[in-house]
């Protein structure tokens, strides 16, 4: 986490231009997708207790709450750098290690990283055409562009790691 909050800090600095900043996104996901181990994942059988949702809807609104309390000091870049990944990775990846181990969090977070790009995606879309198409012309593309990218980002992730033989 810290590492993560020292590069925002970093990347805040940056004039983005939405074109560079979209072929830097996709460059760090090609990165940290190589760089994450690949390895077979763990299938749990667990059932989740019963705090388990209630616990992280409580987790999600409380840092949604934080993120958006804060928006108008962090200004619009720095509360955009800070309220994607962390929010969901963080949840996610917490739980899953509690309640099911190192095993099935790292598939996890790869996928979170392989996903991604269905945000960059979406974003690019709503950069590119609002202006020039309007609210519902944008969104309809965003959002065809994102589950185009979701699709191909689970057949990567599913082509990359396979669940682990029962021993």
């Amino acid at each position: 986490m810290g590492a993560y909050l020292l590069a925002t800090v970093g990347l805040n600095s940056v004039p983005w231009r939405l074109p560079w900043a979209f072929l830097a996104l996709i460059g760090a996901i090609v990165a940290v997708s190589w760089i994450l181990p690949k390895q077979a994942y763990a299938r749990s059988s667990a059932t989740p207790p019963a705090w388990d949702l209630p616990a992280r809807i409580v987790a999600a609104t409380a840092m949604v709450f934080i993120i958006s309390e804060s928006a108008n000091d962090l200004g619009p870049q720095l509360s955009g750098l800070i309220s994607t990944f962390p929010v969901f990775a963080v949840i996610f990846a917490s739980f899953t290690q509690f309640q099911q181990g190192a095993g099935v969090t790292l598939p996890l977070l790869r996928s979170l990283v392989l996903g991604s790009a269905s945000f960059a995606l979406f974003f690019l879309a709503v950069g590119v055409c609002l202006i020039p198409l309007g609210v519902a012309a944008t969104y309809a593309i965003a959002v065809g562009a994102a589950l185009t990218a979701s699709s191909f980002s689970y057949m990567i992730a599913k082509s990359v790691r396979k669940p682990a033989e029962p021993t």
